[in-house]
C-alpha cells in the first residue's frame, strides 16, 4: 500500500512539473471547437469528519467527456459526460462544467459539478489543472490533476466529506 502511495505521489509531482505558462509558439489562433475525450484516473481518497480522517487509494475513474467552445477570448468550453468508478467500489454518474484554456493554449483549468447516482448517490464539485498536446492534429493526449469533494448523498455519511485527488490521463479527439 505504501509503495502505491509513493508512486502516486511521484505521478502527481510529474504532472505539476509539466504545467508551464503558454509560450508564444503554443498560443493558437483557435483551439478545437469540440473535443471528445476518454480518460482514466487514479490517486488518493481522503475522508474525514468528527475528528477522524482516512487516506487510501481512490477508486479507479473512467470517463467519457465531450466539450464545446462557447467563448473565444478567453477560450472557454462547456463539457460534460459519463463517469464510472471501479476498484473497491462501483458507481456511475455524470459530470458537467466549464474549462478555460488561457490564450487558447495547451494548458487548461476546469471546474465542474459531479453527481454519482448508481448504486448510491454522491454529489460534489471538481477542480482541475491540466495540459493537452497534439489535439490540433486530430488526436492528442491530456494530463490533469483533479480534486473532487463530495459533501452530500446517500453514499456520504452524515457529518463527513469525501475527497479524491487524482492524476488523470486522457486521449482527446478534435471533432469540430
Amino acid at each position: 500500500m505504501r509503495v502505491r502511495l509513493y508512486l502516486s505521489t511521484l505521478v502527481f509531482l510529474a504532472l505539476i512539473c509539466t504545467w508551464e505558462p503558454a509560450r508564444a509558439d503554443e498560443v493558437r489562433e483557435q483551439a478545437p471547437l469540440g473535443l471528445a475525450e476518454a480518460r482514466i484516473g487514479q490517486g488518493f481518497a481522503l475522508g474525514g469528519g468528527s475528528g477522524e480522517s482516512t487516506v487510501r487509494l481512490s477508486p479507479l475513474s473512467i470517463s467519457a467527456l465531450a466539450s464545446y467552445a462557447i467563448n473565444a477570448e478567453p477560450w472557454v468550453s462547456v463539457f460534460g459526460g459519463l463517469v464510472f468508478e471501479g476498484r473497491n467500489r462501483a458507481a456511475i454518474g455524470g459530470q458537467l462544467g466549464l474549462r478555460l484554456n488561457p490564450g487558447a493554449g495547451r494548458n487548461r483549468v476546469s471546474v465542474s459539478a459531479v453527481a454519482m447516482g448508481l448504486p448510491f448517490s454522491a454529489y460534489g464539485a471538481t477542480v482541475g489543472l491540466g495540459r493537452c498536446i497534439g489535439v490540433e492534429g486530430g488526436m492528442g493526449f491530456c494530463t490533469d490533476l483533479e480534486a473532487t469533494v463530495f459533501g452530500v448523498g446517500s453514499d456520504i455519511p452524515e457529518g463527513r466529506i469525501a475527497t479524491q485527488v487524482q492524476a488523470v490521463l486522457g486521449v482527446a479527439f478534435d471533432v469540430f
